[in-house]
């Protein structure tokens, strides 16, 4: 066998393995490419209150409670056929921001590493309440 033989042998036997890292690296970016992309989107959606009287203007009900013994807030969402669809989010997971103008509708703000923000009318959160209201 000659030097050239054995060159091409070589070169031969490392192509495949070339190949194949290539391919594993072409992999591991498309695929953490996808779970970058799905962290970082988000999604705007419309909320209404809970409340199912009448609501004076401005004002903005946001149900709290527990389901299977974990804390949630409750509001409903907006669907893309114009109706309305009660959702729960996890305590742990919303920021709620209380910053929107009388005339502003509230919304979400949900990103896809299951962070929400919720904007409601200024002064909707209410630190000292009576239980007994009617």
């Amino acid at each position: 066998m000659t030097g050239r033989d054995r060159f091409i042998d070589v070169i031969s036997s490392i192509i495949p393995v070339l190949i194949v890292i290539l391919l594993l690296g072409l992999f591991c970016f498309l695929l953490n490419k996808s779970v970058t992309q799905k962290e970082n989107d988000k999604e705007i959606v419309e909320i209404y209150s809970v409340d199912l009287e009448a609501n004076g203007k401005g004002s903005f009900i946001l149900g709290c409670g527990n389901y299977k013994d974990e804390p949630y807030y409750f509001v409903y969402q907006a669907t893309d056929d114009g109706g309305k669809k009660l959702q729960r989010y996890h305590y742990d997971y919303v920021t709620i921001y209380d910053n929107l103008e009388e005339d502003e509708q509230p919304y979400m703000d949900i990103t896809y590493s299951w962070e929400v923000k919720m904007y409601l009318p200024k002064d909707s959160i209410i630190q000292k309440y009576d239980v007994n209201l009617k």
